[in-house]
């Protein structure tokens, strides 16, 4: 159980936001902790934050729109494709707050990323048994 005051913060921490905002994180939070269980979940500079395999997503609700964060590349250029009227930095794409069309897409690119990181997971543990085959030539020899 969770003591008291971290409770309250998190209460604080809830009342910044409007209505409009809460609706994006609460969705962007119980999705990541359903589908996404494995991964890491923290806060980092303020902002609900997974971690998992060298990977990491996060998200912020501003006062007209809602920012997500990932490491992964080729989920920023799936988003481009998918939602090609919000705007991009590096890593980010911003999207209205008003555009609840778009939580669904976030949703994909979540999984998209979880894929991703298992799959990495997958070629690095292949390459370990290639590289270290060592016992299966001596029993073929």
């Amino acid at each position: 159980m969770k003591p008291l005051n971290e409770y309250l913060k998190r209460l604080e921490y809830l009342n910044r936001f409007s209505k409009e905002q809460k609706i994006w994180l609460s969705a962007m939070v119980t999705y990541m902790r359903t589908h996404c269980s494995d991964w890491e979940e923290t806060t980092f500079s303020q902002m609900p934050t997974y971690f998992y395999n060298g990977k990491y997503i996060a998200f912020l609700a501003a006062r007209d729109h809602f920012t997500f964060h990932t490491s992964d590349d080729e989920q920023i250029r799936v988003l481009k494709s998918k939602l090609p009227n919000a705007k991009y930095g590096k890593r980010c794409v911003r999207v209205p707050i008003s555009d609840t069309s778009a939580i669904s897409v976030l949703f994909e690119v979540c999984l998209g990323a979880r894929g991703q990181a298992n799959l990495s997971i997958i070629r690095e543990r292949t390459k370990n048994i290639l590289n270290n085959d060592s016992v299966a030539k001596k029993l073929l020899q």
